[in-house]
């Protein structure tokens, strides 16, 4: 997600081996680096280390409790693109659900220029309206099968107005 993200992996005693290291997802891991977790109290609560804008320093601590299940999000970048070359735009990029058509949420790019989307399983439709091109609509299936997964940078194409 960011430059650090933080990962899980068990031992385990009968193979005398660590088990595939496994994403913690947001909203553990952000687009800032997240550098250290430890756990205490079974794995219901964690100290972790973390940059936040509003914070007293670099890097603060924080207690994190977890009262349930992690749910199941995919993280989506997208990137507007004229041809081959990427379009820098400080746009908002909308998402609504498919099936109800309430509004999920309104996204600004970070300074690449990348949007970057925290969702769980559904259907979605996009929308963004950038200055001096046609609007873009397009629809988004989020299947599940992990509790984080993390998709390829998807590129929308953009088409200057006529």
């Amino acid at each position: 997600m960011g430059g650090y993200d933080l990962f899980k992996s068990e031992w385990s005693v009968d193979s005398n081996a660590w088990s595939i290291p496994i994403n913690l997802g947001y909203p553990i891991n952000t687009p800032n680096d997240n550098k250290m977790i430890t756990f205490i109290k079974g794995e219901h609560v964690a100290f972790m280390s973390m940059y936040k804008e509003d914070g007293f320093g670099d890097y603060d601590i924080f207690e994190v409790t977890f009262n349930e299940k992690i749910r199941e999000l995919t993280l989506l970048r997208i990137e507007l693109r004229e041809g081959m070359n990427s379009i820098n735009s400080d746009a908002t990029l909308g998402i609504t659900s498919f099936d109800t058509g309430d509004i999920f949420g309104s996204y600004l790019p970070n300074s690449n220029g990348i949007y970057t989307i925290i969702l769980p399983p559904g259907n979605y439709k996009l929308y963004i309206e950038v200055e001096g091109y046609e609007a873009v609509f397009e629809n988004y299936t989020i299947g599940s099968g992990l509790f984080y997964k993390e998709l390829m940078p998807l590129s929308l194409p953009l088409k200057p107005n006529n």
